[in-house]
């Protein structure tokens, strides 16, 4: 395993890692968790396609489920002329006007009935079993319009050119044959109805017998995860490994909160996974006993030739690599991104960098992977000599046996054809009349307008709705709306353009039309690393595609440098004491005297609460506020040198730098005149108690943290005369000037 391996095969290993890692999450550690776009490496191509594409390739669902789709077009969210407005736009160039059935329906009305009548696609067996414990092919749909319920019950024998008549009629007078339809048999007698439902089940079986069921043979999975599950689904490898990476990959990105850290570190995740479990006391489950001795074998061998030999062990040929590579990235796609992120983005660490490399995850991760294949295909009656050689002949031959998926038999596609039947009004003569070509081009065309199609349509449907009903609504109001004053405004704020943010922005222009409020992305176009006067290091607040090129510290005023000093160092000494407490108390000698203690000692405000209610009550009161005591301080904002600091930002802002900001949000906004005397700056945060994902309430435009910080740093700059005088010497309209603006 040490022999030296091309250049270009681990040349070419990287180049795919590093298009795999395209489609990895871009989520950094817990303090920055945000909300971020799942589809981002797809935002190339139009959203339809998109989701389908990552749907296939993460394994997750496009769209809501049909049965919900279903529901809100019982309840009028969705409407009718919402599905037919969507499919004359799919129509558009496309076979819609096709006839089907010898002329009975178009393309385009049978995607219609289908979409506004469900219909039940079931197996063979369900299909047995519903016909013995229901009566539904003894009767005819209840979702039937007057007309088709009349035709399919006084059409039943007809011939083919009573048929074509009673097409014709049916098309020159639909009220007539409703009305006859109710006079002659409101709802069909119950022995005529069975009678024709009956007859109409008998020939779909004679019309579905007359074709063979569809197989297919799909492209097979090439993980050997996904081999081994379609022919034995009782063993999955991805079950065995994924705990293990889990465990190892949290204590290689451990920021602190391990008491022990995981030896060599700061060699990378292989190297130090190659220490740890190389030894004799390595992984003791059934399928993990080969890892120490290959663990062994790959000691001081770089990743990517690590993953070429894997790949030439487990017998994956050059050209599935691509494939195999993608699918194993993303696994576990979880970690594989923290691993990436932080490969990218080290900044980004809430205590210290680690060396994190996405190659050094993948290499061990299918070192572990053929690790259980070899043992799972052991488990299946596979021979293997010790080493586990053979495996690619293994992955070929479970390629080969990997079940096609084949289509529905007789009695599902004639249960399917019953249903459809009803819908366009295609009676039993009509239907055994066609010949074996028409109906294979029915059925397929009902077959083809598959799950993902209806879906498809139907969420078009209620994203058109829903506009709709917004622009109209918008219409109305404008209509009846008055004309802003033209006096002052009286008030005006900016705030971030986040959901959480619109119902201030409503209670404001609710108190009247000279309260103004203006939207944008929360950090204000003020990407920095702050460093707040109780934080130990500096963090981005900006968004996470951005990398801060500024730092801004938050500094005491003058004259409250000492008091921030001693605050620092009670801070200090507190939690030095709340780690010893914590590491001591988990061990045997002091964490038994610490409980003894620090339970004599909680018994004291308990004993006193209950006493002393009042008192208790008041000695709170006063010791919050004498903890919570703000000190004065000031954002360290303008940059008086050039000169770099250790990460490779600027201490501050220039002047120019700061017009430039000051000015871009104001054009962005459109508040270029018109200024209200003061305009309020508004950013937002959150606070919790338990909650590891605080951050997710914070704002996404800052990372994930809280916005204060740079709605101050804004406000400081567009209140800064240097900057005013900038903005209006690059401006020949010379916007009037706030009076202004506060944080």
């Amino acid at each position: 395993m040490n022999t030296p391996l091309h250049t270009d095969e681990s040349a070419h290993v990287e180049a795919i890692i590093a298009d795999a890692a395209r489609y990895l999450p871009t989520q950094g550690p817990i303090g920055v968790f945000i909300a971020q776009n799942m589809l981002q490496s797809f935002e190339d191509q139009p959203f339809e396609e998109a989701v389908v594409r990552a749907a296939r390739l993460y394994g997750t669902q496009p769209y809501l489920s049909e049965a919900r789709y279903r529901d809100e077009l019982r309840r009028g969210r969705i409407q009718a002329a919402d599905l037919e407005a969507i499919l004359d736009a799919d129509c558009k160039g496309d076979h819609g006007d096709e006839q089907l059935a010898g002329g009975r329906v178009s393309l385009r009305q049978l995607h219609l009935m289908l979409l506004l009548h469900p219909v039940r696609q079931e197996n063979d067996t369900a299909v047995r079993w519903t016909l013995t414990e229901s009566n539904v092919v003894e009767r005819l749909r209840e979702d039937l319009s007057p007309e088709i319920r009349w035709r399919l019950i006084s059409h039943t024998g007809d011939t083919a050119a009573g048929n074509e008549e009673s097409r014709l009629s049916d098309a020159e007078d639909a009220s007539a044959l409703r009305t006859m339809a109710f006079q002659t048999n409101p709802l069909g007698e119950p022995d005529e109805e069975r009678r024709v439902s009956s007859e109409l089940w008998h020939a779909c079986v004679e019309a579905a017998s007359l074709t063979r069921p569809s197989v297919f043979h799909p492209q097979p999975p090439t993980r050997f995860r996904d081999l081994i599950l379609a022919l034995q689904p009782g063993i999955d490898t991805d079950a065995l490994v994924n705990p293990l990476l889990i465990r190892l990959c949290a204590a290689f990105l451990d920021q602190g909160v391990a008491s022990w850290p995981m030896p060599r570190r700061s060699e990378g995740f292989l190297a130090a996974v190659i220490d740890l479990y190389s030894g004799w006391f390595g992984p003791t489950e059934p399928w993990s006993g080969g890892l120490a001795a290959s663990l062994r074998e790959i000691r001081g061998m770089p990743a990517a030739d690590v993953i070429v030999a894997e790949l030439d062990r487990m017998g994956i040929p050059r050209d599935e690599w691509q494939r195999f590579l993608t699918a194993t990235t993303l696994a576990l796609r979880g970690w594989a991104g923290m691993m990436r992120h932080l490969e990218l983005r080290p900044d980004r660490a809430p205590v210290e960098p680690v060396p994190a490399r996405l190659i050094d995850f993948i290499a061990f991760r299918l070192l572990c992977d053929r690790v259980a294949a070899t043992w799972a295909v052991r488990q299946m009656g596979y021979r293997l000599d010790r080493s586990g050689r053979g495996l690619g002949a293994v992955w070929t031959e479970l390629r080969d046996r990997h079940p096609p998926n084949r289509g529905p038999g007789i009695l599902a596609r004639a249960f399917l054809l019953h249903q459809v039947s009803q819908l366009v009004g295609l009676t039993a003569g009509e239907l055994l009349a066609l010949d074996e070509n028409e109906l294979l081009r029915f059925e397929r065309a009902v077959t083809s307008f598959d799950d993902f199609r209806k879906r498809r349509i139907f969420h078009l449907a209620y994203e058109r709705r829903h506009r709709i009903d917004v622009l109209d609504a918008l219409a109305a109001h404008v209509r009846f709306s008055s004309p802003p004053p033209a006096t002052r405004p009286l008030f005006q704020a900016i705030l971030c353009m986040d959901e959480r943010c619109e119902s201030f922005r409503r209670h404001f222009e609710e108190l009247g039309p000279r309260f103004e409020t203006f939207g944008t992305a929360g950090f204000f176009a003020v990407p920095m690393n702050f460093r707040g006067i109780d934080d130990w290091h500096a963090r981005a607040l900006c968004p996470i595609v951005i990398r801060p090129q500024h730092t801004v510290v938050e500094v005491p005023e003058h004259g409250a440098a000492a008091m921030h000093e001693l605050h620092r160092s009670v801070r200090r000494r507190l939690g030095q004491l709340s780690d010893g407490v914590s590491s001591g108390g988990r061990t045997l000698f002091r964490g038994g005297l610490i409980t003894a203690l620090t339970g004599a000692l909680a018994a004291v405000p308990l004993v006193a609460r209950v006493v002393f209610p009042r008192l208790s009550a008041r000695l709170g009161r006063t010791a919050s506020q004498l903890t919570s005591r703000r000190i004065p301080t000031r954002l360290s904002l303008e940059r008086d040198h050039d000169a770099k600091l250790a990460d490779g930002t600027y201490p501050g802002f220039s002047v120019p730098e700061m017009a430039g900001i000051v000015r871009r949000v104001l054009e962005d906004i459109g508040l270029t005149s018109g200024y209200a005397r003061i305009v309020a700056v508004i950013g937002h945060g959150s606070s919790s108690r338990n909650n590891p994902h605080e951050s997710a309430y914070d704002c996404g435009a800052c990372g994930g943290g809280p916005g204060g910080a740079n709605a101050r740093a804004f406000a400081m700059m567009a209140n800064d005369s240097r900057v005013r005088c900038c903005s209006c010497r690059r401006d020949s309209r010379s916007p009037t000037t706030p009076g202004s603006l506060a944080a």
